[in-house]
């Protein structure tokens, strides 16, 4: 197939077949939506993949993944590709779901475990259609999963928290590793379509192809994985040279900003591009004449020619999407001397708890949170209101040190242990209502029916504001950089990442 066909394809005829794909997913989506909910509180507000579209990362690729090697396997039919690419589908937030788990060890992760493991029954009933339970592709596909788990756990033991080097063998088998599910799809068409010689080459390919994808995304989200303390092989090689170890690991780390400046001194972008084109490289070498024009193929060539334009990932995009003008939330009216500040998104009454009323009894402590509250210009959506009540709290901390975090929340230490566990049930909500608008609860508001009695107290507005503010202030240059405008960014880009 010429270069020009294959730009044909992927921009028409794949197009198409991404759309079978998502119409093929809604029924899981909406069975998953139904099965894991508690009196109408959703556990997950869409799928990983669907939240990285959302916020403008075109994962859609990842439907359609066994299109990349169809063209070396012209035997095999339309509807097995399908249902590989469906399959295939699943697998892929499947991986995302477990990311998140591993990234957040201390929430909970109740709904992504749920969501993760009906994520991969439904594709495994989908691959167990084509090849039944003892069928070669099984062994395959189980040495591509023990690859990936591998991987996944060797890079959190060793490069997270801690600045471990990485030697060349490391590099390549974790970075290989995390995408190695991928390959199930090169041994299944390679099967169906009777050409097992392929699986060797085709995966040797895809291991070099994916360490430098892997170094690509490095770049990118360099940020992310430095608040994360993610320390990555791109921000390893650098810390290292730089000799910034115990910096590193100390309770002061270095802010973005100077690290950016070192990753700018240091020549990484130059460093890491000629390593990507050095995997690039390898992952050509390895095909077959007969597979140099395959998509493939055309996805290293077209990966090389983007490398000549790879930049060091700056502040991520703000990607909020325009609303019509709303009414601000005024503070200054809204407080006085015994209020406790508590915004709420409409839609969450129905599961509040009209007997849990939030309250800060330390004068200090209200009257500080209060000031920043007044200086603060006011809110016209919830994200914004819960970031500056969140900067309030941690204002207060400042101020009062001494007195522990359920005092400045104005929460019970019951109340703030349930924050704790369901961190990932309301971040589900909150992340649902992020632009929509703003109310201060009180006890006298009545909620419409539900069919639990409300059980949430009330205060997860101000938990999560203090959240939002603590998770986001690592790697801020300064206390004045922590803006409601940052915060929201950074937020919006993990739930992306």
């Amino acid at each position: 197939m010429a270069n020009d066909e294959i730009q044909y394809h992927t921009d028409i005829g794949w197009h198409d077949d991404n759309a079978h794909v998502r119409q093929a997913r809604r029924p899981f989506i909406r069975r998953a939506k139904t099965g894991l909910q508690v009196g109408g509180m959703p556990g997950f507000s869409s799928l990983p993949s669907e939240q990285r579209m959302k916020a403008g990362i075109d994962t859609s690729g990842y439907y359609t993944y066994p299109l990349l090697f169809y063209t070396a396997f012209p035997d095999v039919s339309l509807a097995q590709l399908r249902l590989l690419s469906l399959s295939g589908s699943y697998l892929f937030d499947y991986i995302l779901c477990l990311d998140s788990i591993l990234d957040n060890p201390a929430g909970s992760q109740a709904g992504s475990i749920f969501l993760s493991s009906m994520l991969q029954q439904e594709a495994f009933s989908l691959l167990y259609s084509l090849f039944p339970a003892g069928t070669p592709f099984w062994s395959y596909f189980n040495s591509y999963y023990e690859h990936f788990a591998q991987a996944m756990l060797q890079e959190r033991v060793r490069h997270y928290g801690l600045l471990t080097p990485y030697s060349e063998a490391e590099l390549q088998f974790i970075y290989s590793g995390k995408p190695a599910i991928g390959k199930a799809c090169i041994a299944a068409l390679a099967l169906l379509g009777g050409r097992k010689d392929l699986i060797a080459p085709l995966t040797t390919s895809h291991d070099h192809f994916h360490v430098a994808y892997q170094l690509i995304d490095d770049l990118q989200d360099w940020r992310l994985d430095y608040q994360r303390r993610h320390y990555s092989y791109l921000l390893t090689y650098a810390f290292s040279e730089a000799g910034w170890k115990p910096r590193i690991e100390s309770d002061q780390s270095p802010p973005a900003d100077e690290v950016e400046l070192l990753l700018q001194q240091i020549g990484v972008v130059e460093y890491t591009r000629a390593l990507i084109f050095a995997y690039l490289d390898k992952a050509e070498s390895v095909l077959e004449v007969n597979m140099a024009e395959g998509s493939w193929a055309a996805a290293i060539q077209q990966t090389r020619r983007h490398i000549e334009e790879l930049q060091l990932g700056g502040e991520p995009p703000d990607i909020t999407t325009p609303l019509p003008a709303t009414t601000v939330l005024d503070w200054n009216a809204s407080l006085d001397a015994q209020t406790t500040v508590t915004p709420v998104a409409p839609g969450w009454l129905p599961w509040l708890d009209r007997s849990r009323v939030p309250h800060v009894g330390a004068r200090k402590i209200r009257e500080a949170q209060q000031r920043a509250l007044s200086q603060s210009g006011g809110a016209t959506t919830i994200g914004e209101a819960l970031c500056q009540v969140g900067l309030a709290i941690a204002y207060s901390q400042e101020l009062c040190p001494e007195h522990n975090l359920a005092l400045h929340l104005g929460i019970s230490e019951g109340e703030l242990e349930w924050c704790y566990r369901n961190e990932q049930w309301l971040d589900a909500i909150f992340s649902l209502c992020l632009e929509e608008p703003v109310c201060l609860w009180t006890p006298e508001i009545v909620p419409t029916p539900n069919p639990l009695p409300g059980w949430i107290p009330p205060g997860v507005g101000r938990y999560l504001g203090y959240r939002l503010v603590r998770c986001y202030a690592y790697g801020a240059a300064s206390s004045d950089a922590l803006t409601t405008g940052y915060i929201l960014r950074h937020y919006r880009h993990q739930l992306s990442a």
